[in-house]
C-alpha cells in the first residue's frame, strides 16, 4: 500500500511538474509569437508596434505593447496591457488541422493615455506546433480621439492567421455601427470592414488582396448619405515585376441634396520593379540623395511601367464622365544618367475623356486661377478684372483645343482625345502642341499668341 501511495504521489508530482513546465514553455512561445507579429506589423506604412515589456510566468504572463499610427500626429502611442493565461492547455485535432495548442484567454485593456478614453477587447489565440498563428478577437466599446477627431463604437471583431513560414497572412477587421466625428463632420456608418490576404514576393514585398468597404453612412442633418463605397487593391508578382490593380465602386452618395454615383473605376499599374518598390517602402519619406534618386528611377523605368484605366463611367450631378487611358514610360533600352529628351521620347499612350462642358470649364478655371491670382503683374487688378482675365484664358484654351482637333463638342459634353507617340502629342494623325504646356496667366506683358490686352 505504501508503495502504491508513493507511486501515486510521484506520478502526481511528475504531472504537476510537467504541467508547470509546459505552461512556462507556452508563455515563452507566446512572447516569441507576439514579437514575430510585431515585426510583421512594422513592415507596413500605417502602424508601428512595439513590445514594451513581457513578464513571463507559470500560470499567466503580463505584456505591455505600444501601438501608434505612423501618419497621424498622436501625442502619445496607444499602450495596451495584456494578461495572458497559459493554461490549462487543450490538445485538439481535426481532419482540417493537425494537433495544436489552444491557448487560454488573452485579456487586454488600455493603459490610460491622452489619446484614448475607453477601448477593450478579448482575444483567443491558437498556437500551432508548426509555429503558425491564428487569432480571433471580440472587441467591446471603444472611444478614441486625437485633438478634434474622434472615432467611437460599441463593438468590433477581427480574425487573422499567419503561416508558419511568416510569408503569408490573411484575415479581416469589422467595425459595426462606427461613428466618425470632427469639427466639420459627424458621420455614422453601418459598417466598416477591412479584408486582407497577402503573401511575400521573393523581394520581400507584401502582395495580394486588400479591400476596404464602407456601408450606409449618413450625418444626422442628412447633408451627407452614403450607400456603399468599396476599394479593392490586388497585387501580383509576375516574371520579376509587380502588377497592381485597383477597383473603386460607389453605390450612391448624396451630398448637399445632390446625387453622386453609382460608378465603378478600374485602374492598373503593371511592370513595376519589386526592388524599386522595396526602396520606396523602406525610405519612410526621408528623401533621397541624387545618386539614390537616379538608382530608383533606373529600377523603375527599365521595366517599362504602364498605367491603364479601363473604360469607366462616373455619374455626377452635372452629368456623366466617361474615361479610359493608357500610358507607358521607359523601357529596357534606356541609358543613364537620363536626359529630358530621352525621357520624353519614352512616353507612349492615349487619354480619352467625355465630360460635361460645365465640369471641363470648372476644371480649366481651377487650373488657371492660381497663375492669375499669384502673378505680381496682376496685383493691382480688381477681382472682377482678374475674373475677366481668367474667363478669357479659359475660352482661349478651349478654342485652341478645338482648333487642334483635341476637343470636340457633343451636345452638352466635350470629347477630349489625345495620343502620345514617342513623346509627341498627336491628334487626328497630326502632331499638336502639348494641351496644357503653357498655363501662365495672360497679362499685358506676356506677348505672343496668348497675350491679352490689359483691361481698363
Amino acid at each position: 500500500m505504501k508503495k502504491l501511495i508513493l507511486l501515486m504521489v510521484c506520478t502526481l508530482g511528475i504531472l504537476i511538474t510537467g504541467e508547470l513546465g509546459i505552461t512556462y514553455y507556452v508563455s515563452g512561445s507566446i512572447e516569441q509569437r507576439f514579437r514575430e507579429i510585431e515585426a510583421l506589423l512594422n513592415e507596413n506604412q500605417l502602424v508601428a508596434s512595439e513590445v514594451v515589456s513581457f513578464k513571463r510566468g507559470f500560470f499567466h504572463s503580463e505584456m505591455v505593447t505600444s501601438v501608434r499610427f505612423k501618419n497621424l500626429p498622436l501625442e502619445k502611442p496607444f499602450q495596451i496591457k495584456h494578461t495572458i493565461f497559459n493554461g490549462p492547455i487543450i490538445l485538439q485535432a481535426t481532419e482540417a488541422k493537425p494537433i495544436q495548442f489552444k491557448l487560454a484567454v488573452i485579456r487586454s485593456e488600455p493603459i490610460e493615455t491622452t489619446t484614448t478614453h475607453k477601448i477593450s477587447f478579448l482575444a483567443i489565440t491558437n498556437l500551432l506546433y508548426s509555429g503558425a498563428i491564428e487569432s480571433q478577437t471580440a472587441g467591446s466599446a471603444y472611444n478614441v480621439q486625437n485633438g478634434q477627431f474622434q472615432v467611437s463604437g460599441q463593438s468590433w471583431s477581427s480574425e487573422y492567421s499567419i503561416a508558419s513560414d511568416k510569408k503569408s497572412w490573411k484575415g479581416n477587421v469589422i467595425f459595426p455601427q462606427i461613428n466618425l466625428q470632427s469639427m466639420s463632420m459627424n458621420l455614422a456608418l453601418e459598417e466598416l470592414q477591412v479584408i486582407f490576404d497577402q503573401s511575400r514576393s521573393p523581394f520581400g514585398n507584401w502582395l495580394g488582396t486588400v479591400s476596404l468597404t464602407l456601408k450606409n453612412g449618413k450625418e444626422p442633418k442628412e447633408n451627407f448619405q452614403l450607400n456603399q463605397l468599396k476599394l479593392v487593391e490586388d497585387s501580383v508578382f509576375r516574371e520579376q515585376v509587380i502588377d497592381v490593380f485597383w477597383d473603386l465602386e460607389l453605390g450612391k452618395m448624396v451630398l448637399m441634396n445632390e446625387n453622386y454615383g453609382p460608378f465603378s473605376v478600374k485602374m492598373q499599374v503593371i511592370n513595376l520593379d519589386p526592388a524599386g518598390l522595396m526602396l520606396l517602402s523602406n525610405n519612410n519619406g526621408n528623401g533621397y540623395t541624387q545618386e539614390g534618386f537616379e538608382k530608383l528611377l533606373q529600377e523603375f523605368l527599365t521595366k517599362n511601367p504602364k498605367m491603364m484605366i479601363e473604360p469607366s463611367q462616373i455619374n455626377l450631378p452635372q452629368g456623366s464622365i466617361q474615361l479610359d487611358a493608357e500610358l507607358g514610360i521607359g523601357g529596357p533600352d534606356m541609358t543613364f544618367p537620363l536626359n529630358l529628351e530621352q525621357f520624353e521620347k519614352s512616353i507612349n499612350g492615349y487619354f480619352h475623356l467625355l465630360i460635361p462642358k460645365e465640369l471641363f470649364i470648372e476644371g480649366l478655371t481651377t487650373l488657371f486661377s492660381p497663375g492669375i491670382n499669384n502673378d505680381p503683374k496682376n496685383a493691382k487688378l480688381e477681382e472682377a478684372q482678374k475674373k475677366t482675365l481668367l474667363d478669357q484664358q479659359v475660352t482661349q484654351k478651349i478654342n485652341k483645343l478645338k482648333q487642334d482637333g483635341i476637343l470636340i463638342e457633343k451636345d452638352k459634353d466635350y470629347d477630349f482625345k489625345i495620343s502620345i507617340m514617342s513623346g509627341k502629342w498627336v491628334s487626328n494623325g497630326k502632331e499638336v502642341a502639348r494641351p496644357f504646356s503653357d498655363n501662365r496667366a495672360p497679362t499685358s506683358q506676356t506677348g505672343g499668341e496668348n497675350s491679352i490686352a490689359p483691361i481698363k
